[in-house]
């Protein structure tokens, strides 16, 4: 019991990772579904890297208190 209770550092990594790969994915595929031309899905893949890179401390933020909440709740 002792060792689960010490908080080892980079535990937040699959959250920003799960975070980053469904902003990503999700404005691929509304790309698809609505089939965008090809520049405009290259302008927005564009664009949404773009956000992710201005926003990194949002998402680092996010994904820590994901992990802090799923840490209360479950004993992981």
């Amino acid at each position: 019991l002792w060792h689960n209770s010490r908080k080892k550092h980079g535990d937040s990594w699959p959250f920003l990772i799960f975070i980053d790969r469904t902003v990503f994915l999700f404005s691929i595929i509304v790309a698809l579904f609505f089939r965008l031309n090809l520049k405009v899905f290259i302008v927005l893949s564009i664009l949404v890297a773009a956000c992710m890179a201005l926003f990194t401390f949002k998402r680092l933020s996010l994904s820590i208190a994901i992990e802090r909440w799923l840490s209360s709740k479950f004993e992981y």
